[in-house]
């Protein structure tokens, strides 16, 4: 897959932040412009989807609704500003956890404010043929979800209309 050129500007990664002497977490982090993503289904690895470069809300909105009506699943958006998203996308419930891409903490879960029955069984999403279950609490409807994705491709920030909870 050819590569985008690259605009000019910088990200302000974690890292960076932290080698110029800043806090280690700052909340929020705010991005000069938006952030390429790297969109990985975590289910069908052959999907002629995976690894496909998403650069703005509408191309992420677009790629989602051809995967939604398939069985819950997993996917990855891969961030070039050190974060990633899960997205566990299925209908009507959903799902999304907030990381840094190199594997430490915080690895946060988007929590709708206020949710009815929120602590009540469990969601079931499939990553490799394997199914994984997520507490009840974090389940999102579908639209928030992409609403969540989206906000992180055009910002590389987190979607403060929901509440973010560590896990």
């Amino acid at each position: 897959m050819p590569e985008l050129p690259q605009a000019a500007g910088t990200y302000a990664s974690r890292r960076n932040l932290i080698d110029a002497g800043h806090s280690e977490w700052l909340e929020p982090v705010r991005w000069e412009r938006a952030v390429i993503a790297q969109f990985f289904d975590m289910q069908e690895k052959a999907n002629p989807l995976s690894g496909t470069r998403v650069r703005n809300s509408t191309e992420l909105v677009r790629l989602l609704d051809r995967l939604h009506d398939r069985k819950p699943f997993f996917a990855e958006l891969v961030g070039e500003n050190g974060f990633k998203m899960l997205l566990g996308i299925g209908v009507p419930e959903a799902c999304v956890q907030f990381s840094p891409t190199d594997g430490s903490t915080p690895y946060l879960m988007a929590v709708v404010r206020d949710a009815p029955n929120a602590d009540e069984g469990e969601i079931e999403f499939l990553i490799g043929n394997t199914v994984t279950s997520v507490p009840k609490r974090f389940a999102l409807p579908y639209e928030t979800m992409v609403e969540i994705a989206a906000r992180f491709v055009d910002s590389g920030e987190r979607y403060s209309g929901v509440a973010w909870e560590s896990t």
